[in-house]
């Protein structure tokens, strides 16, 4: 089955320091609603983080076919991924996230980087395709 998600790191401020479009289906001129759909939610999130102590939110909200699912970091740094009528389990997308956030710790951990600037790293870029690749896909 087809697979068609969209991946971004919010940082503070809501603003979004990496995204990326993850599709095998038929590509379709969306993305525009994906970010606003993801950005609606991220109020969600905030709402969510306080009542558990787990970093991984699971679903955090529905819109119409799109299924979001969220993971918020210890410093408030949220991953969301959003899909389009696809079901993926919990552990798969559990894994992505944790595997993205030791590739975003390891960003934060080089001197050369800004704290909330946009992420540029290429190696960054296809770590994290191969992760999606590798769990969502």
């Amino acid at each position: 089955m087809p697979t068609n998600a969209y991946f971004v790191i919010v940082g503070k401020e809501d603003r979004p320091i990496y995204e990326l479009e993850i599709s095998t289906a038929k590509r379709t001129d969306q993305s525009q609603l994906k970010q606003f759909v993801l950005h609606a939610s991220l109020d969600v999130v905030d709402e969510m983080q306080w009542s558990t102590n787990a970093l991984y939110l699971k679903t955090i909200d529905k819109f119409n076919e799109y299924t979001i699912y969220g993971f918020v970091t210890g410093g408030n740094v949220r991953f969301l991924l959003l899909f389009e009528n696809d079901k993926k389990s919990d552990d798969q997308i559990k894994n992505f996230f944790n595997d993205v956030y030791e590739l975003y710790v390891k960003i934060q951990l080089n001197p050369f980087y800004e704290l909330n600037s946009s992420i540029t790293s290429t190696d960054f870029d296809n770590r994290v395709k191969s992760l999606a690749n590798k769990y969502i896909s």
